[in-house]
């Protein structure tokens, strides 16, 4: 394993300049379900959600429906839809993830405490080819992990406590802690270093589209443009969200709304 120096560059976004150009969501289509969680969609159109701690994996035709479940291994923490064919869950409890196929049988069991120097994980979720991110909450560094050969790839430098949030895809993962959010590309360099006014209570990222809810506001960055626009929550209440190239999804626990962001 080799530890790669961090290339700092700092992205700063104006708030006062966004604030003042705040938009307001357009409303698509809205219905009432329920989920305990609703995850989001993939690029087939599968909408994934869990019941009872249970993953369900539906077709927007209401027919074609896939389920996996677990309880052994306790609550699902995360599931990251980046790869619809490898859909990785994590299970922070028995410090363990499981990779799905798009039929969601088991392909891969990762225990992280069986691996050699054991890992004490805080967040796993996809990275590129055969490699997952894995946070490591000992030594509080991200590595890049290869599931296949049990091995780390590579690690960054320590990272800042605390961990609030995390957000990643193929080749970038994001977290916040209660000032600042961080971002780190595919080599575990950091590319992002934004000192944050008001707390980050949502983020998810879709490539190339981070979002991100602080207080009323839902902004939407654009990692290759370093573009942002600002959109207003007040009177939307939320529980999850979820942002694919054209559409927001948002979830208040009976109703599904979608929302237009695209111009």
């Amino acid at each position: 394993m080799h530890q790669i120096v961090l290339l700092v560059f700092s992205l700063v976004f104006n708030l006062v300049e966004a604030q003042d150009n705040t938009r307001n969501l357009k409303l698509i289509n809205k219905s009432t379900v329920n989920y305990d969680r609703f995850l989001g969609f993939d690029q087939f159109g599968y909408l994934y959600y869990i019941n009872n701690n249970v993953l369900f994996k539906e077709h927007k035709d209401k027919k074609t429906l896939f389920q996996y479940q677990e309880f052994a291994l306790g609550n699902i923490t995360a599931v990251d839809l980046t790869n619809p064919l490898k859909i990785v869950l994590y299970y922070n409890q028995s410090n363990l993830s499981i990779i799905l196929d798009n039929r969601l049988n088991e392909l891969f069991r990762i225990d992280f405490n069986q691996v050699e120097n054991t890992l004490i994980t805080a967040m796993v979720s996809t990275s590129r080819q055969d490699q997952l991110w894995v946070f490591d909450l000992n030594a509080q560094v991200l590595h890049q992990y290869n599931y296949r050969n049990s091995r780390v790839v590579n690690s960054s430098l320590p990272l800042k406590a605390p961990f609030n949030h995390f957000a990643s895809g193929y080749n970038y993962f994001f977290y916040s802690n209660d000032s600042f959010l961080y971002g780190f590309n595919v080599y575990s360099n950091l590319v992002l270093n934004k000192k944050q006014d008001i707390p980050i209570s949502k983020l998810q990222f879709t490539y190339p589209y981070l979002l991100m809810i602080q207080g009323k506001n839902l902004t939407v960055y654009n990692v290759e443009t370093q573009q942002s626009k600002v959109f207003d929550l007040t009177n939307i209440p939320y529980q999850d969200v979820f942002l694919n190239d054209e559409n927001l999804y948002i979830y208040d626990g009976k109703t599904l709304k979608t929302y237009q962001v695209s111009d």
